[in-house]
């Protein structure tokens, strides 16, 4: 169903990401890409800055009725995840943030997945594919942390618990209106494990691709 800054389209006119089943998650991600937990972010990772206005540039690149930003529910995905973002397409499995029990697990996967839109969001910028992806980590903990949601109990996974303990941090500086800079002991420490996991090549680039 088209929205009111879609000068009134119907869905015949629509691309196929505002096809039936996904509109109403578009809508649901702008606000959550809105909410005050993420736009008071302010983190960098690796060199790499990440804060509301680009949480907010990508919520308006999801608002544009050209529509940028692609949206695709699908029945699965490679490995078992619930989404994916590659070169401004966005591949979930749940169709709508319903009230559930896994409501905060869903978001943070969403804040997760257009953290790597962040990047697209400037064209040009180039980052290491483990920052990127510890970033999308990092921000989903950190947005838990300002929405007051719990951040998942590590256990034995020092991954977790890492990024946990950060996010607390982070947290603490951004209500202090200051940006928290990961140190680069943890960087390197996480980036080992997230090579080592995803199986990437050290050298590894993610591009910034523009909206």
């Amino acid at each position: 169903m088209a929205d009111d800054d879609d000068d009134l389209l119907t869905i015949d006119d629509l691309p196929l990401c505002c096809a039936p089943g996904t509109g109403g998650l578009r809508l649901q991600i702008i606000s959550l890409l809105m909410s005050d937990a993420c736009q008071d972010m302010k983190f960098r990772v690796g060199g790499v800055f990440f804060n509301g206005f680009l949480y907010r540039s990508v919520a308006n690149a999801l608002r544009d009725p050209g529509h940028k930003l692609h949206i695709e529910v699908v029945p699965s995905l490679p490995g078992g995840r619930d989404a994916d973002y590659d070169n401004r397409h966005l591949r979930v499995k749940f169709p709508l943030l319903d009230n559930g029990t896994d409501l905060a697990y869903k978001c943070g996967t969403l804040i997760h997945e257009y953290t790597h839109a962040c990047i697209d969001a400037q064209p040009g910028l180039q980052v290491w594919r483990s920052v990127n992806e510890i970033a999308g980590y990092f921000a989903n903990f950190l947005w838990r942390r300002g929405q007051g949601y719990p951040i998942p109990d590590p256990g034995e996974n020092n991954f977790v618990k890492t990024l946990r303990d950060l996010a607390v941090d982070a947290r603490k500086a951004n209500v202090r209106g200051d940006v928290f800079i990961m140190p680069d002991r943890a960087v390197d420490y996480l980036k080992g494990i997230i090579i080592s996991g995803y199986q990437l090549p050290r050298d590894f680039l993610d591009v910034g691709k523009g909206f």
